[in-house]
């Protein structure tokens, strides 16, 4: 994800100006929560911890923690399967 905001933000930035980058901010960002709920699904937690990220400096260094270095809950949990055991088959299309 930070690849592809990496190379969007240069080529429109090449070719209309910095003041045009910011079309790319609010999808990495909602990109980037989304992500971060589901890896808090996967440790059993709610998104809701994603707030978390409100509280300067302390909120989030707790959150880059619980979802880089955790992890992920044994078992099936209220979020879904055990997402250590789900087998994706990224080759079908669906």
């Amino acid at each position: 994800m930070a690849a592809l905001f990496a190379l969007a933000f240069v080529g429109i930035d090449s070719l209309l100006g910095r003041t045009a980058t910011l079309v790319l901010y609010p999808p990495a960002a909602w990109l980037a929560l989304r992500l971060g709920a589901r890896r808090y699904h996967d440790l059993g937690r709610s998104a809701w911890w994603l707030l978390l990220l409100l509280v300067p400096l302390l909120g989030p260094a707790v959150v880059a923690i619980e979802l880089f270095l955790r992890g992920s809950a044994r078992g099936d949990n209220r979020f879904g399967d055990d997402a250590r055991l789900v087998a994706h088959d990224y080759h079908a299309v669906g």
